[in-house]
C-alpha cells in the first residue's frame, strides 16, 4: 500500500500510513498529558517519533507499526468505557462510549469502516485492511477484533450491574477477550494462532481474573464464578474485605492461579521446543512467549 495515499474500497476506507503515523504521535502526546505540561508532552511525542521505529520492534515484535495502531484502538475504547481521558480526543466516544463501541463492533464484524467514528474509526479501517492482507487463506481475521470488542462490552455491561456469571460463561468471555493475541499474531504475519495452543486464551483470562479479584470487585466486575460464590455464601453486593476474608474464595483463587501458571509454562515450553509449521516465524513465537511470561510474572 502506498504510504502516502488513502485507499477506498466499497466498504472500507483505509487511511495512509502517514495518517496512521500522525495519529500515533497524537496518541503519544495525549497519553503523556496527565503527567506533563504541554511543552513536556510535545517533547515526549517528539522523542517517541524518533525512538519508536527503533524500540517498537524489540517490544512488540514483527509488524510493530500495525500492532501499535491496534493498541491505540484498545486504549481508546477501554478508556472511553472507563470514563478516562482520551488521547485521540474523540467527543462521540467520550460522550456515548457504550453506543460508540457497539457501533464499532457491528462495523468490524461486517468488515466496514465508518468515518463518523473519528480517529478510532480510521485506525480500525487501517487495522482491518492489514488483517485482510496478512491473514491465512480461509481465515476471517477481522472477527478476532470483533471478539475482543464483544468481550470488552460484556465486561463493561456486567460491571454496571455487578452481574454474576457461571464458570463456563466467564471462560467464554476470557476466550473472546484474548482474541486480541490473534490480532497481533496476524499483524505479525505469522501462521501461528492461539488455536495451535489449546486453552491459552482461557488460562490467560483466568490468571488475570484470579489475580485481580479485589480490584475488579470494587469496580463491579465479578470474576468469581457463581458456583464458588454460592459455596462461599458470598453475595455480589458484599464488601471487598468480606470477599478477601473468604477461605473458599481464597482457595479457589490460589488453585486457579497455580493451575493457570502451570498450563502457561507448558505453552512456553512448547513455543520454545515444539516444531514450527510453514510461516510460523521464530520472531512471532518469541513475541508470544514474552506476552505469556509477562502474564505469569504479573506484569
Amino acid at each position: 500500500m502506498d504510504s502516502g495515499k488513502k485507499v477506498e474500497t466499497a466498504k472500507l476506507t483505509v487511511p495512509s500510513c502517514l495518517e496512521v503515523a500522525f495519529l500515533d504521535v497524537k496518541g503519544a502526546y495525549g497519553y503523556s498529558r496527565p503527567g506533563f505540561s504541554v511543552i513536556g508532552s510535545i517533547i515526549v511525542a517528539a522523542i517517541s517519533t524518533i525512538v519508536s521505529p527503533l524500540a517498537r520492534p524489540r517490544i512488540l515484535g514483527p509488524g510493530s507499526f500495525d500492532q501499535t495502531a491496534f493498541y491505540h484502538i484498545q486504549n481508546e475504547i477501554i478508556g472511553g468505557l472507563n470514563g478516562e481521558g482520551l488521547a485521540l480526543s474523540n467527543k462521540q466516544l467520550k460522550d456515548n462510549p457504550r453506543e460508540y463501541a457497539e457501533h464499532l463492533l457491528i462495523k468490524t464484524r461486517l468488515g466496514e469502516s465508518d468515518l463518523s467514528l473519528g480517529s478510532v474509526g480510521r485506525l480500525t479501517g487501517y487495522v482491518l485492511d492489514r488483517l485482510q492482507r496478512k491473514q491465512q487463506p480461509g481465515e476471517d481475521a477481522k472477527q478476532y477484533v470483533g471478539d475482543w470488542l464483544e468481550a470488552t462490552l460484556a465486561n463493561y455491561d456486567r460491571s454496571q450491574i455487578r452481574k454474576v456469571l457461571t464458570g463456563a460463561e466467564l471462560k467464554e468471555i476470557h476466550e473472546k477477550e484474548n482474541a486480541e493475541i490473534d490480532v497481533r499474531l496476524v499483524l505479525a504475519k505469522t501462521s501461528l494462532r492461539t488455536s495451535d495452543l489449546p486453552g491459552l486464551r482461557q488460562q490467560l483470562g483466568q490468571l488475570e481474573a484470579a489475580r485481580n479479584i479485589a480490584t475488579n470487585w470494587q469496580k463491579g466486575r465479578i470474576d468469581v464464578p457463581c458456583e464458588v460464590l454460592e459455596e462461599a455464601d458470598v453475595d455480589p453486593d458484599q464488601s471487598v474485605g468480606y470477599v478477601e476474608s473468604s477461605l473458599v474464595i481464597g482457595d479457589w483463587r490460589e488453585d486457579t492461579k497455580s493451575d493457570a501458571v502451570r498450563a502457561l509454562r507448558a505453552v512456553v515450553d512448547k513455543l520454545d521446543h515444539g516444531e514450527r509449521s510453514e510461516g510460523d516465524s521464530k520472531a512471532a513465537r518469541n513475541m508470544l512467549r514474552r506476552h505469556i511470561e509477562r502474564a505469569i510474572d504479573g506484569r
